[in-house]
Parts: structure tokens; C-alpha cells; sequence
């Protein structure tokens, strides 16, 4: 019978780490979990989103990917449920949480199964304007950036306007 050396504790402690944060995001899948984030959701306990027209709704962790990363590249997100958008997870002096603990699939599968805590679209859309004028949309502003590329090509050093001269 063969014997491997013993790990050194920090090399074990970092793999029990990686090990329980992968079995949370096989937990939080199953009822008991969802149900158990269900009740730290309604806590607020993963914060509100940022932007000001989601009127402080509740947000839900996620992460990019399933697979643990061991350079830090999948870290935490936040998932705002009313604008459909994610965030960065922003803890000053927080530890770095893979995203893999909580996987790609928990935000949309909690709210598949707790409909009745889906908030409503956003009442309110936001407008940007300049001097009081809408800007284009996206779409237009992206047949004017076509539009553009096609006019014959400045000089590397030649000035945009006379106010860049």
C-alpha cells in the first residue's frame, strides 16, 4: 500500500473551501435550498440593484459560469430581476467569491419557481438627452456609425474640429 504525503493544512482548507462552495450550488437548486434563499431574498440580504429606476429591488446572486475558476475570473455577480441586468458583487474589504457557488442557473430557476416574487417591468425608462433633445436609438446611432466609417479616413494627427487644434 502506497502513502502520499499529507497536503499542508492551507492547501486542504482551500480545497474543503472549493468543495462546499460547489455543493451550495448543487443545494440551492433543490427545494429545501430554494426555499432557504427564498427567505434571504426576502431579508435583502444580497443587496439592491444600483440602478435608480429599479427603485431598490432586491437583487440575486449568479455566477458566469458553472466551473470553479482558480484564477479569480468567475467572480460573483448580482442579477437585478426588474432590469434584467447583472453587477458587479462590490464588498469593500469582502474576500473574492467564485461565481461557480452559485452557478448560472439559480437566479432563473428561483424565479420560475417563486413567480410571486417577480417584480413588475420598470414603470419608468430612461430617456438620455442632450440639451434637452432624446438622443437616437441604438439602432440609428448604429447606421450613422456605418454612415461614418464609410467617409474617407482622417489623418492619425489631424484634429477633429477646429476646438481640438
Amino acid at each position: 500500500m502506497s502513502h502520499r504525503p499529507p497536503l499542508p493544512l492551507p492547501q486542504v482548507l482551500d480545497t474543503a473551501r472549493i468543495l462546499y462552495g460547489l455543493i451550495h450550488a448543487r443545494y440551492i437548486l433543490t427545494a429545501q435550498g430554494l426555499s432557504d434563499m427564498k427567505a434571504k431574498y426576502k431579508a435583502h440580504e444580497f443587496g439592491a440593484c444600483p440602478r435608480t429606476l429599479c427603485d431598490k429591488q432586491v437583487v440575486l446572486p449568479v455566477g458566469l459560469s458553472d466551473t470553479h475558476s482558480t484564477s479569480n475570473e468567475n467572480p460573483l455577480k448580482l442579477f437585478c430581476p426588474r432590469c434584467q441586468e447583472l453587477y458587479d458583487h462590490n464588498v469593500p474589504g469582502g474576500n473574492y467569491i467564485d461565481g461557480a457557488f452559485f452557478g448560472s442557473t439559480y437566479p432563473h430557476l428561483f424565479l420560475q419557481t417563486f413567480r410571486e416574487v417577480r417584480p413588475p417591468p420598470p414603470t419608468q425608462r430612461y430617456v438620455p438627452r442632450v440639451f434637452g433633445f432624446k438622443i437616437a436609438k441604438v439602432e440609428e446611432q448604429a447606421l450613422q456609425n456605418t454612415a461614418r466609417e464609410e467617409w474617407p479616413k482622417r489623418l492619425k494627427n489631424e484634429p477633429v474640429s477646429d476646438w481640438d487644434s
